[in-house]
């Protein structure tokens, strides 16, 4: 057995015990003990009260034991569950209030508040049962329990400062086998129940929630508290079919039911018109009161065409997105915006009727509509580009639009036509035989006019269609039967190469990809680096080759450069790309001349150093202009003038306080006489002022 205690004066610092890693944390009046024992995790209250304290994701001090632990045991005294307590505990499968068996969680009927995180990603837990104790749960307490099948909540939950209850912002987001909610007194119910003071279903309350009401009833009764759904609440809910809420709603996000594919009913009890919203007794859509906006046509509707009231102005995000039947819409002369991803992911839409009233299309409105084949628009070709189209709005592009359209044409819809046929294929490309009339598609992408499909992976499997195309005389047709193709693989040349893969450039010789080489490899003309086998177009510097030391810039070689470049914190001097070790002599670098000797900067030479006919002076490997005075080179002193070698000087010259003569421009040992210098004459010994 593993015992621990933690308080609020207990610092940082815990011992292992039975070689079980524990991380400490605390909280003012969090005084708790815990133990561990036959695997089921036990926490108990130190005083009449305590609270478990709030941690962040994988910070509680039992959290290394997430995947041994399987049972967890809360002992009454213990008021608060805080934030993130068991995040991540993998075998624990129920949550109950009473009674204990294996695989299970237990807390005692003094808990009244669970907080944010408390339980999430706690994959294996199945079912949960909260005492009536509980008052307050935090946001995510269940997120990502992807087991979790059943919940059973209290009669009332409230937020944290003690008002009317909420469905906290994700609180069971991600539980995709969620298909049971209930309050307490409810339990036998099949369909959704919620506690009767809800007021607010939080952000991805219920998001990803994929099974939920995929029972017998598949429908979800709101209490009639509730007055706002808010952000992507039910977003994924794809078993969501009927939905009856009252009259006293106040607020739908937009994106409440984004990608609820199975949601084709929605009632305002009792007649369809509420005190905000109004289903105007079609259950089909859903509109603010006045009619003004279009906040959702139900996805899973069986109608195939939609013609909206001119009373509508505004068509909200996701108003029509994921529509599963719909094949033609008709907006309304009063629409003057339609809103984000509003058509988004509706597989039939084939047609559409924009009127001229229209100033803005946002973003994604009609993304990812594979069937979309015409618009037609009641303004000219100069109204249309003068809407304001913003991004993500691929699915408008190479559409067919008809201007000064009325409206939608009666059209027929032709058969599918049957499956493509191959023209022919390479490594990277595939082309259908063309048939006239039709446009293709490869795998769940745009359907396009031309028939050749390029930049393909090699030795891949791709999937091609063909439909015939809408005309003004009829709509495109159904898709035809697949045509599966698989890509020829690369033929690589004999000898080096470079491939790119998934936009790196890779290393190949002889057909063979190696990992191993390191150096310059010639492609298409030009001399690339390679580290590693992989193209390195961050590298600058130099790189041996075959006993040649060449100068890289940004992974290829640069034939044109000469100068100096540093490896290893020496500089070299690279003459048209490679380095020179032959050279000796001044080089220009960033301004400053520089002295190389056999292709090395010398920072230690000083002396004389002929370029191009003119013998300059260089201390510490740097031509120092500032310089004037003698200096030895080879047993023969000469006079320097600014950094030069001046031949054409005879006079004196001082040097560390004596005076010399120089005759042109070397000192003269030899002469002995008198010399002129500037105006006065002295007289020389030995080429020494006396």
């Amino acid at each position: 057995m593993t015992v621990k205690k933690l308080t609020a004066a207990l610092l940082a610092v815990f011992t292992v015990v039975l070689c079980l890693p524990f991380a400490a944390a605390a909280e003012t009046g969090g005084n708790i003990s815990w133990e561990v024992e036959d695997k089921t995790l036990v926490i108990s209250p130190m005083t009449d009260a305590a609270a478990i304290p709030d941690y962040k994701q994988g910070d509680a001090p039992w959290y290394s034991l997430r995947n041994s632990v399987e049972s967890i045991t809360v002992n009454d005294g213990i008021t608060r569950i805080g934030d993130y307590a068991f995040y991540g505990f993998s075998k624990v499968r129920t949550l109950n209030y009473k009674g204990a068996f294996y695989n299970k969680a237990v807390f005692g009927s003094s808990v009244t508040s669970i907080g944010n995180g408390t339980f999430e990603n706690c994959t294996s837990l199945m079912d949960v049962t909260l005492p009536d104790t509980v008052k307050t749960v935090g946001s995510s307490a269940f997120r990502d329990c992807t087991a979790l099948t059943s919940v059973c909540l209290p009669q009332k939950l409230y937020n944290i400062d003690g008002t009317a209850g909420e469905i906290p912002d994700y609180l069971f987001s991600g539980c995709t086998k969620l298909k049971k909610v209930v309050f307490t007194g409810r339990e036998g119910q099949q369909n959704i129940n919620l506690p009767s003071n809800i007021t607010r279903i939080g952000k991805g309350a219920f998001a990803k929630c994929s099974s939920l009401v995929s029972s017998t009833s598949k429908r979800f009764d709101m209490p009639n508290t509730v007055k706002q759904i808010d952000d992507f609440a039910f977003d994924g809910c794809s078993g969501l079919e009927f939905m009856q809420v009252t009259l006293s709603l106040e607020y739908i996000s937009p994106s409440t039911f984004k990608g609820c594919t199975g949601f084709g009913r929605f009632i305002i009890y009792n007649d369809g018109w509420g005190e905000y919203y109004t289903s105007n007794n079609d259950y089909y859509t859903i509109y603010n009161k006045s009619e003004t906006k279009l906040v959702r046509f139900l996805p899973a509707t069986s109608l195939t065409q939609f013609k909206m009231t001119e009373k509508v102005e505004t068509i909200e995000d996701y108003a029509f997105e994921s529509s599963v039947n719909l094949e033609t819409v008709t907006l309304g002369a009063g629409v003057k915006s339609i809103g984000s991803y509003a058509f988004a992911n509706s597989a039939k839409i084939k047609g559409i009727f924009i009127p001229k009233g229209v100033t803005e299309i946002k973003e994604g409105a009609f993304d990812n509509c594979p069937s979309l084949g015409a618009i037609y628009y009641g303004g000219s070709e100069d109204d249309w580009k003068s809407i304001a189209i913003n991004s993500d709005n691929a699915g408008l592009n190479g559409k067919t639009v008809y201007y000064n359209s009325a409206g939608i044409p009666e059209k027929e819809t032709p058969n599918a036509p049957s499956a493509p046929e191959l023209e022919s294929k390479t490594d990277t490309t595939v082309t259908l035989k063309a048939v006239d009339g039709c446009e293709y598609r490869m795998d769940g992408g745009e359907w396009q006019k031309s028939n050749v499909f390029t930049g393909l992976d090699e030795d891949t499997e791709y999937s091609f269609y063909q439909r015939i195309a809408e005309t003004e005389a009829s709509y495109a047709s159904e898709s035809s039967k697949k045509l599966t193709i698989t890509t020829d693989k690369k033929q690589l040349p004999d000898g080096e190469t470079l491939i790119n893969i998934n936009g790196q450039w890779q290393y190949f010789k002889d057909g063979k990809q190696n990992f191993d080489y390191c150096g310059l490899v010639s492609f298409y003309g030009t001399w690339y680096y390679v580290e590693n086998g992989v193209l390195n177009w961050d590298y600058t510097g130099l790189t041996n080759f075959y006993g040649t030391w060449y100068y890289v810039e940004g992974g290829v070689l640069n034939w044109g450069y000469t100068g100096l470049t540093n490896y290893y914190g020496t500089w070299y001097y690279v003459d048209g790309g490679i380095l020179n070790w032959g050279y000796t002599g001044l080089t220009n670098f960033y301004g400053t001349w520089y002295y190389v000797d056999g292709g090395i900067l010398n920072w230690g030479y000083t002396g004389l150093t002929n370029f191009y006919g003119t013998w300059y002076y260089v201390d510490g490997g740097v031509l120092n202009w500032g310089y004037t005075g003698l200096t030895n080179y080879y047993g023969t002193w000469y006079y320097v003038e600014n950094g030069e070698l001046n031949w054409s000087y005879t006079g004196l010259t001082n040097y560390y306080g004596t005076w010399y003569y120089v005759e042109n421009g070397v000192l003269n040992w030899g002469y002995t006489g008198y010399t002129n210098y500037y105006g006065t004459w002295y007289y020389v010994e030995g080429g020494v002022l006396r």
